[in-house]
């Protein structure tokens, strides 16, 4: 699969893949992973989708999020979603050691 496809599938069923995303199955590790982090804690969301369910969790309990994603439509989804993170279209593929500072 390339990037390109990827990318493109993601965009087509952003809006479906997002409205199906089941918080209450995820409730639970949610709670359990931000149970680990300092208060002041930031988190980097690799495929971070349209923010919901775990960018708008975070940032709900005070968290810092820094979101990537490969589509142009999750990225909007999530600005849209979860406006008080940071979104980049990014392929985590690429993603090169140090190359971030969350």
């Amino acid at each position: 699969m390339t990037e390109d496809s990827v990318r493109a599938g993601y965009d087509q069923i952003a809006e479906i893949y997002v409205g199906q995303r089941d918080q209450f199955k995820s409730l639970r590790y949610l709670e359990r992973f931000a149970g680990l982090l300092p208060n002041d804690g930031q988190v980097l969301d690799v495929g971070c989708g349209g923010g919901i369910l775990v960018n708008s969790f975070l940032i709900a309990r005070g968290y810092g999020v820094h979101g990537l994603d490969i589509s142009p439509r999750m990225i909007d989804l999530a600005k849209a979603n979860a406006p008080a993170g940071h979104y980049e279209l990014a392929d985590m593929s690429r993603l090169q050691y140090g190359q971030l500072r969350v």
